[in-house]
C-alpha cells in the first residue's frame, strides 16, 4: 500500500474563491517510510484578492505572489495533478483535508480543466488525519496528547498538537514542514492505538464504510465539535436514493416509537434540528465509526438495557417503509435550493460529457493556439468558461479584444467591488483586515501586515 502526504497553503480559507499557492506532498510506503517528496509554489491569480491573516499565518511574503519565476496556477496544477496521478493508486492524506484541502484541490482542478476526483478515482482513497486523531482522543484517550486552548477546550491545530507530542514544528504553515508533522501524528497514532488507525484507514475507502454501515446492526459514530466530544449508538436507517453515499442512522438513545410513522417532510424538518435523532453520515468522507467491541464500558448509555437496545435496532430493522422515507427525506431535502450564479458554485452540478472530457484531456497537453481551438469545442458552459479564462489569463493575445475587454471588466469587479453582495473578498474587504489585524498585533508584526496592505492595494 503507498500513501501520499499532502498540505497546501492558500489565500485563505474559502474553498470556492480563494487559491493554492503552495503545495507539498510525501509519497511513503505503508511502513511511512518516505520514497519520495514534491513541493511547489505558484503566483497569484489576477482576480484573487488574498487574505491579510492568512499570509500572517503561512508568513507568505507578497514578493512570493509575484514572482516571475513561480509557476502560473495553471502551470503548478498540472505538475500537481501529473505528480499525484503518477503516485497513484495511494490513499491520500491531508489534516483537515476532507473539510479543507481537498475541496480547494477539486476546485483548483475544476479551474484549470483537469479531473475532479482524482483522489478517490482509479485505485484511490482518500483520509483525514485529523478524524482518526479525533478518533483516537475519543476511544483511546490517553494515546495522544492533546494540549488545550486559551478556552481550555482540546486543540488539535497541528502546530500545537504536534509539538505537545514531541515534534519539532519550526516551520508550521509552510507545506512540506505540515506534511512532515502530519506523517509524525500518523506513526504515533498507529504504534499507541493500532485498534484505532486499522478502523479508521479502512474507512478511507467508500467501499469500506458502506459495507460497515449495512452489515452492522448497530455501530458507535462519533465526533469532535468546538472542542467537544459526541458518541452516539446508531442503526442504518434509511439511504439517499439519489446519492449512495449518503445515509441516516438512527441515534438509539431516542425510542423510534416517536418517528417510526412519521412522513417524509416531518422527516425533513427534523434532520437539521440540534437534537436530531437522525445522523447524516457520508461513505465518501471517512466518517468516525467504531465497532462496539472497540468502545470503553463507561461510554455506554447507563439509560438503556440490553433488552431496550435490541427492541429500538429491531423496530427500524423491520420497518423498510421508515428506510425508504427516510431515504426520500435525505434526497429532498434541499430540492428547492437556488442554483448559483457563479461557475465556481457550480463544480459540482453534474459532470462532464464524455466527449468535453476528452477536449480537456487535449487541452492539457496542446500549445496555446490549439487550445484556443479547443475551448471553441466544449460544450458545458461551464468548461467554457474556464477555458475562455485560462487562456485569458496566460495568453491574453490570442483572444479577441472584445473579449479581452470584457474580462478585464470581470478583473475589476472582482478585485473592487465594493458594499455588493459577493462571496469572494475584494480589495476593500482585505484592506480592511489589514487594518484590524494593526489594530491588534505587537509591534514585531507591523512592518509584515504593512507591507501586504501595501501589496494588496497596488493590486488596483
Amino acid at each position: 500500500m503507498t500513501f501520499v502526504f499532502y498540505d497546501t497553503e492558500t489565500t485563505g480559507v474559502d474553498t470556492g474563491f480563494d487559491q493554492i499557492v503552495q503545495f507539498g506532498a510525501i509519497k511513503t510506503d505503508d511502513d511511512m517510510n518516505e520514497l519520495e517528496r514534491f513541493e511547489i509554489r505558484c503566483r497569484l491569480l489576477p482576480h484573487i484578492v488574498p487574505s491579510p491573516r492568512a499570509l500572517q499565518v503561512t508568513r507568505i511574503k507578497p514578493s512570493m505572489l509575484s514572482d516571475p519565476s513561480l509557476p502560473s496556477h495553471f502551470e503548478a496544477m498540472q505538475l500537481i495533478y501529473k505528480k499525484m496521478k503518477e503516485w497513484s493508486p495511494a490513499t491520500f492524506f491531508g489534516y483537515n483535508s476532507i473539510s479543507f484541502d481537498e475541496n480547494l484541490m477539486r476546485q483548483a482542478f475544476y479551474q484549470t480543466l483537469q479531473p475532479v476526483y482524482l483522489t478517490n478515482t482509479g485505485g484511490n482513497s482518500r483520509g483525514d488525519v485529523l478524524r482518526m486523531l479525533h478518533a483516537t482522543h475519543i476511544f483511546a484517550p490517553n494515546a495522544i496528547t492533546v494540549p488545550l486552548n486559551e478556552n481550555g477546550k482540546p486543540s488539535f491545530k497541528l502546530d500545537i498538537l504536534a509539538p505537545a507530542n514531541g515534534f519539532s514544528h519550526e516551520n508550521a504553515h509552510d507545506a512540506i514542514s505540515d506534511v512532515e508533522a502530519t506523517i509524525y501524528m500518523s506513526r504515533l497514532m498507529r504504534e499507541r492505538a493500532s485498534d484505532i488507525w486499522e478502523n479508521m484507514l479502512s474507512h478511507t475507502s467508500k467501499r469500506n464504510v458502506t459495507h460497515f454501515i449495512e452489515v452492522n446492526k448497530s455501530f458507535v459514530g462519533a465526533d469532535i465539535y468546538s472542542g467537544k466530544i459526541y458518541r452516539w449508538f446508531l442503526t442504518h436507517c434509511g439511504t439517499n436514493p439519489n446519492y449512495n453515499s449518503e445515509f441516516a442512522a438512527f441515534n438509539l438513545s431516542y425510542s423510534p416509537d416517536d418517528y417510526i410513522n412519521f412522513s417524509v417532510d416531518q422527516l425533513i424538518s427534523i434532520i437539521s434540528h440540534k437534537d436530531s435523532p437522525i445522523r447524516i453520515l457520508k461513505s465518501n468522507s471517512q466518517p468516525i465509526l467504531i465497532i462496539k467491541e472497540l468502545i470503553i464500558p463507561n461510554m455506554i448509555p447507563e439509560n438503556l438495557t440490553s433488552d431496550e437496545f435490541e427492541r429500538r435496532i429491531t423496530i427500524i430493522e423491520n420497518n423498510p417503509a421508515f428506510k425508504e422515507r427516510m431515504g426520500l427525506a435525505l434526497a429532498c431535502r434541499y430540492s428547492d435550493l437556488e442554483s448559483s450564479n457563479y461557475v465556481e458554485k457550480k463544480i459540482f452540478n453534474g459532470f462532464f460529457s464524455d466527449m468535453d472530457i476528452s477536449i480537456m484531456a487535449k487541452f492539457q497537453n496542446g500549445n496555446w493556439e490549439d487550445r484556443l481551438v479547443l475551448a471553441k469545442q466544449l460544450r458545458d458552459p461551464r468548461a467554457r468558461e474556464m477555458a475562455r479564462r485560462l487562456i485569458y489569463f496566460e495568453q491574453p493575445d490570442l483572444i479577441t479584444k472584445s473579449v479581452r475587454e470584457e474580462l478585464d471588466k470581470w478583473v475589476k469587479d472582482r478585485l473592487m467591488l465594493k458594499g455588493s453582495d459577493v462571496p469572494w473578498r475584494t480589495i476593500p474587504d482585505a484592506l480592511e483586515e489589514a487594518d484590524k489585524l494593526l489594530e491588534n498585533t505587537n509591534a514585531s508584526e507591523v512592518k509584515f501586515i504593512n507591507s501586504v496592505k501595501n501589496f494588496i492595494a497596488g493590486l488596483a
